[in-house]
């Protein structure tokens, strides 16, 4: 069973992103803060990260950068979830290593499409 972390500030959307992975046979974690995350990183050792990029002590792609500089967790995959639509979002997911990107609200089967993509897995029907 694939373990998930997702780094979400708000429960909300913590809980329907729990709910929709669950459903698709996947085991979450989550974390609200970004120190609780890096603990959990190391801990869990989790197949894949859903990152929030706007967290209110660190910029996501500051904790992206640091699991890209930490040998033990750099080849983690990282799915992005925001509201932004921006081009330099994405340009910057690029040079962070993103597999994917999941606009808020989040839709569920692009939800799974991602985390299936970022798995390596098919996406399911």
């Amino acid at each position: 069973m694939p373990r998930v972390l997702v780094l979400e500030d708000d429960p909300d959307v913590c809980n329907s992103i729990k709910t929709a992975l669950v459903r698709s046979g996947i085991q979450v974690e989550y974390a609200y803060h970004a120190k609780e995350a890096w603990r959990v990183l190391h801990r869990l050792k989790p197949d894949l990260l859903i990152l929030d990029i706007t967290l209110p002590e660190v910029n996501g792609w500051e904790f992206a950068r640091r699991i890209r500089s930490d040998t033990a967790i750099s080849k983690l995959p990282i799915v992005v979830i925001t509201k932004s639509k921006s081009i330099t979002l994405r340009w910057a997911g690029r040079v962070y290593g993103v597999s994917d990107f999941v606009d808020k609200p989040i839709k569920r089967y692009e939800l799974d499409a991602a985390v299936q993509k970022a798995l390596g897995a098919p996406a399911s029907e």
